[in-house]
């Protein structure tokens, strides 16, 4: 449970603050116990991110195998893209510390680079569902999907530090209007009854 109360509070302290602005004592400080026992559990700080971005990557995994274990349709996509978004808010330090992570976690930099080829796979596999259903169209230009990919990336990366930087706090109303900027994304690629199906989803 000690362990436990640690992450949560960890994750607290790391999105209200940021990682630089939080050391080990103030996690020990904040849950009112000796940095003995915190290191018990946790020896670095680093090990407290790593955790806390495992948690993430297994909810996300969740999410997105729940979506294509099953006859993947727009509607999917829309549930999907909401559910990993939501978990992105919910552990934003990540995304606004990005490279921040990355350049100082090696860890979770090697682990990262191996998920995305993953998630990309997953991504194509999903474009395949919509094209063999008739909600996609052909590709028209060379690697057109593989920079799909890469714009759902980049905006699935950095759309928390765009709210952050633009709004100067990331809230519940930036997370529905980021998930509408993504999900927009695929709309130029969408068949005739794509589109129709997609105006049907933003309606619901």
């Amino acid at each position: 449970m000690t362990k436990v109360r640690i992450l949560a509070h960890s994750l607290q302290l790391f999105n209200t603050y940021g990682i630089g602005a939080v050391s080990q004592r103030k996690i020990a400080d904040t849950l009112a116990i000796s940095p003995g026992n915190l290191t018990y559990h946790f020896k670095k700080k680093e090990d407290i991110e790593i955790a806390l971005y495992e948690q993430l990557v297994d909810k996300v995994s969740v999410v997105i195998e729940g979506a294509l274990d099953k006859r993947f349709e727009l509607s999917s996509m829309f549930e999907m893209t909401k559910g990993i978004l939501s978990l992105f808010f919910e552990y934003r330090f990540i995304f606004l510390d990005f490279v921040q992570l990355m350049r100082g976690n090696q860890k979770i930099a090697t682990h990262y680079s191996a998920l995305m080829k993953q998630r990309k796979e997953q991504f194509f596999y999903a474009i395949h569902q919509l094209e063999n259903n008739g909600l996609i169209r052909e590709e028209e230009l060379p690697d057109e999907y593989e920079f799909l990919y890469d714009r759902f990336q980049i905006l699935s990366d950095f759309w928390i530090a765009s709210a952050e930087f633009s709004t100067g706090n990331v809230t519940a109303k930036n997370l529905k209007r980021y998930t509408q900027v993504i999900l927009q994304s695929i709309y130029p690629y969408l068949t005739t009854r794509g589109k129709t199906e997609f105006l049907n989803c933003l309606k619901s």
